[in-house]
């Protein structure tokens, strides 16, 4: 039997005209043009031929597989979407009652005031070291939001300078740098006098209870946490180490300043 149009050929073969012109640009599907190029004849033999030896169910498989993922792919395109929109709403749920009332930010202004006269304009920062700049970023982010200043690094040698320079008061430290180990940077910290009395608080993927305690007794560093962390997990630490510089170390206000206490 002889098909004389594409739409008999694509009719036969199950499929669309334009997908049968593809077959035999690509697949050699056997299409004759006697004379005129305009006119196309197939024969159901050759066609049928064609099709058992196989070539196109591997396009018809391939073509179904691409469908399958990228409806894969969105359905977890959208499942992410849907978590990030929970965790923003959790971030700035946390925020917001981490945030002081407005009467206890009067309160706390004045004590500043009464206590550091003459360091009323400077503003508490903060210095995230992380080589993941992502992780980093994500850190700073709290913390902004929740009122520091935040400077990030993303190597030993970057927050030594930065140190060095802006004196945080208060140094989040990933244990896994590129150049250095969180350790060694903390070493170095302690030696420099212009660094030496900034508080430090480890974090990293696994911290087993036996060696955060031993850093924090013995190395001196003011906590030891596991990352990934709770935003509102997050901000309480900071705080109480806030609170905690202020009752044993003579406040953080002479840690920004650089002063030993």
């Amino acid at each position: 039997m002889i098909l004389k149009s594409w739409k008999e050929i694509a009719d036969y073969l199950h499929c669309g005209v334009r997908t049968a012109q593809r077959w035999e640009r690509e697949l050699g599907l056997p299409i004759r043009r006697p004379g005129d190029r305009s006119v196309v004849l197939a024969t159901t033999e050759e066609l049928g031929e064609w099709v058992a030896s196989g070539k196109a169910t591997a396009t018809v498989d391939a073509a179904r597989d691409t469908v399958t993922r990228q409806a894969e792919l969105r359905r977890e395109l959208y499942q992410l979407r849907s978590r990030q929109r929970q965790l923003m709403q959790q971030l700035r749920t946390t925020l917001k009652n981490a945030k002081p009332s407005r009467s206890r930010q009067i309160e706390i202004a004045a004590s500043r005031t009464s206590l550091f006269p003459e360091q009323n304009s400077t503003r508490l920062s903060l210095m995230t070291v992380d080589d993941n700049p992502g992780q980093c970023y994500a850190v700073s982010q709290v913390l902004r939001h929740a009122g520091f200043d935040v400077f990030e690094a993303h190597s030993a040698q970057q927050a030594l300078e930065l140190a060095q320079r802006e004196c945080p008061a208060i140094v989040l430290l990933d244990v896994h740098l590129p150049d250095l180990t969180g350790y060694e940077l903390f070493s170095m910290l302690r030696r420099n006098p212009q660094t030496q009395n900034i508080a430090v608080i480890f974090y990293t993927a696994v911290a087993p209870p036996e060696v955060a305690n031993y850093v924090v007794q013995h190395l001196g560093a003011e906590g030891f946490i596991e990352s990934p962390i709770e935003p509102g997990a997050l901000i309480a630490c900071v705080q109480n180490t806030m609170a905690k510089l202020n009752l044993t170390n003579g406040g953080v206000d002479a840690r920004l300043a650089g002063q030993p206490n």
